[in-house]
């Protein structure tokens, strides 16, 4: 069993569960069929760091300046990217008392930090002082460490899309940003529904009062004279023809329910 050389955080969610949840994730974009390969557990380095700010404000009347305490706190950097990380520092805060530095699992990849630490230190205090809207020089970083994150890469595979998902071992988010594209519904199943929903009068009032409001929606959007529009609603040869479509809708449904029995 090969030890990490640096704190992680505990692997609490199996392969087993990360299957489920990719299969899950897929079958509710209407995919059929997932093929979820056993995930691989990687553990990705991050360095952890406190970060105190500081501002100078200039006294209105005096001009004299004073220094006060801005913000402060824990912050993560990823050691691979060099990027800021707001939601690693929130797994510290709930598993800083569960961290392992020789992970129960027997396989697994370790992937090491692009950056030395004093880079980092260097590295974070800029990064802190811009995302805060400082000056670096008030910006104090402190208490540099690194941490390793477990990561669960698995592959899926559901008709001809293939899919790699990142999810974090701790508490099952989900770290990839490509997401699951929706499958939307076939022409035969579209068809299927509308001719399904004719068996059902209520139904057809839906469509009747769809199509009233896309004749009002093209009136009203469409050049026609103000004389048109006032008298749209009242004009008895558009009654008449609603009347009659009603009608035709009706006799319709009725054959159409006799013949589906």
């Amino acid at each position: 069993m090969s030890r990490l050389g640096k704190p992680s955080f505990p692997v609490l969610i199996s392969a087993e569960d990360i299957i489920v949840q990719v299969t899950g994730l897929i079958e509710e974009n209407r995919w059929k069929d997932p093929v979820v390969k056993s995930p691989s557990l990687v553990f990705l380095p991050y360095w952890f760091f406190h970060f105190d700010s500081f501002i100078e404000p200039t006294d209105p009347e005096t001009g004299e300046k004073s220094t006060e305490e801005g913000e402060r706190g824990t912050a993560a950097l990823d050691a691979i990217s060099g990027d800021l990380d707001d939601n690693v520092p929130q797994l510290y805060d709930h598993y800083s008392d569960q961290l392992v530095v020789k992970p129960t699992q027997e396989q697994f990849k370790v992937e090491r930090s692009h950056f030395r630490e004093d880079e980092v230190q260097k590295l974070a205090q800029l990064k802190m002082a811009a995302k805060l809207g400082l000056q670096k020089d008030d910006v104090v970083i402190s208490g540099v460490r690194m941490m390793y994150l477990p990561v669960w890469i698995a592959s899926a595979v559901f008709e001809e899309n293939e899919m790699d998902f990142e999810i974090d071992a701790v508490e099952g988010n989900v770290l990839s940003e490509d997401q699951v594209p929706y499958k939307g519904k076939t022409a035969s199943e579209i068809a299927k529904e509308t001719f399904f929903d004719l068996r059902e009068p209520a139904k057809w009032i839906g469509y009747l009062i769809d199509l009233a409001k896309t004749i009002a929606i093209f009136l009203w959007t469409n050049p026609v004279t103000e004389y048109i529009k006032k008298n749209f609603w009242t004009n008895r040869s558009f009654q008449y023809a609603v009347l009659t479509l009603v009608v035709l809708l009706i006799i319709l449904n009725d054959f159409v329910y006799h013949w589906w029995k």
